[in-house]
């Protein structure tokens, strides 16, 4: 199984500061009517749970595989498929070429 390395993460979307929402106020009242608002905190979107769950499992998951093949590299029980590196060389290479 490859690890995937998740970086970034939902955009933030905090409270607004007291300036964004004197701002608001005006643009309501200056236009006569007065419309819901839906304000989001950050740390209760669904979106931003499932986020920080699956990073926490994904460098959970990274940390416990480096350590078991540093302790293996370590004691020199470490021994890659040098066909299968190789093989990703390779791709790599190719996959470059393509690009340029």
């Amino acid at each position: 199984m490859t690890s995937i390395k998740i970086t970034g993460g939902p955009p933030n979307v905090g409270r607004p500061n007291e300036e964004q929402v004197d701002r608001e106020s005006k643009a309501q009242s200056s236009k006569g009517t007065q419309g819901d608002a839906v304000k989001f905190e950050r740390d209760s979107t669904s979106l931003h749970k499932l986020y920080s769950a699956v990073e926490a499992e994904v460098e959970e998951i990274s940390g416990d595989k480096v350590s078991e093949f540093r302790k293996r590299i370590a004691n020199g029980d470490y021994e890659p498929d040098l066909r299968v590196v190789a093989e990703r060389i390779l791709a790599e290479l190719e996959a470059n070429e393509v690009s340029e």
